[in-house]
Formats: C-alpha cells, structure tokens, sequence
C-alpha cells in the first residue's frame, strides 16, 4: 500500500473527525436522523477517498481512453463543460437539499452546505482541469491548499454536529 503524504491525511482527519461528529449529531436529533446519517455517510466516504484517490484512478482511466482514442489534445472544452454541468448540478441538488432540510435546524442545514461544497471540491478535483490543478495543489506550507480546503470544509461540518447536539440537549 503506498505510502500516505501530509495532504491525504489532512484530508482524512478533517473528513474523519466531521463524520464522526456527524455520527453523535445523528444520535441525539431523532427527527433528523435521515440527515445526519446521510451527512456521516458522505463525510466517511471523503475520509476513505482521500485515502485511497479512487479520483484520481477514474482521472487516468479517462485520459487513458481520451489518448487511445487522439482526442486528448481536445479535452479542455469537454473538461469545462464537465466543470459547469457538475456546478450546476451540485447547485440543483444543494437547493433540494436546502428546501428539504428548511425545517431542520440551522446547524444542520450548515452542515449540509459544507458538505455539499466538500462533494464539489472533489467533484471538481475529478474533473482536473490543469489550471485548477495548479491552485489546488500548489503548497501552502505542510501540504497543498487542497488540504487547507478540505480542513477547513471537514471542521465546519464538525462545528455543525457539535452545535446540533448542544441544542438537542437544550430543553425546551
């Protein structure tokens, strides 16, 4: 098993810490349940990625069949396609989720769009447009601004378990 670098790992404890404390979230709100469960399940499944970089096997799969095929000179356009489809797309599914969860309390929403950004941040990642490439993964000290990113993202899901279960155990 190859060896892991101080981004993947960053990654992996941001993701892991914000699924776990998703998973506490999830045992002290029974009517969101369904929310929290989904939001440890996604975070869990990050935490895994950043371990494993199945992105980045599905990245050379693709570039691999784009070579085989002469069209990888041409992927730039398809690529930014891809990166607006998967925008939009990411934007449709946060707006659902937004009307959905509306009812739930405002951490728990928080925790959704932090989430959902995470889902896009990977998404994005995937996709690997060179010049985003080149931000994402330019250094910025221990590790790469992704990791920075994924910090950030993972520790504002884990802020927002922690504020759900501090109002779940409010009385009202």
């Amino acid at each position: 098993m190859a060896e892991i670098n101080a981004t993947q790992l960053i990654g992996m404890l941001a993701f892991g810490v914000a699924a776990l404390s998703s998973l506490f979230a999830f045992r002290v709100t029974p009517d969101a349940r369904r929310h929290w469960s989904l939001i440890t399940l996604a975070n869990l499944v990050m935490a895994l990625e950043c371990r494993f970089g199945f992105r980045h096997r599905l990245h050379d799969l693709a570039t691999s069949w784009l070579m085989s095929r002469g069209l990888y000179r041409e992927r730039h356009t398809p690529q930014e396609v891809l990166i607006a489809v998967a925008a939009t797309l990411g934007f449709v599914i946060a707006l659902a989720i937004v009307i959905r969860a509306r009812r739930r309390s405002p951490a728990c929403l928080a925790a959704w769009l932090t989430t959902i950004a995470s889902i896009a941040l990977f998404a994005i990642e995937t996709i690997s447009l060179h010049d985003i490439d080149a931000v994402l993964y330019g250094g910025t000290g221990a590790f790469a601004r992704i990791g920075w990113l994924w910090l950030a993202l993972g520790a504002g899901t884990a802020l927002c378990a922690r504020a759900e279960i501090s109002q779940a155990k409010v009385p009202s």
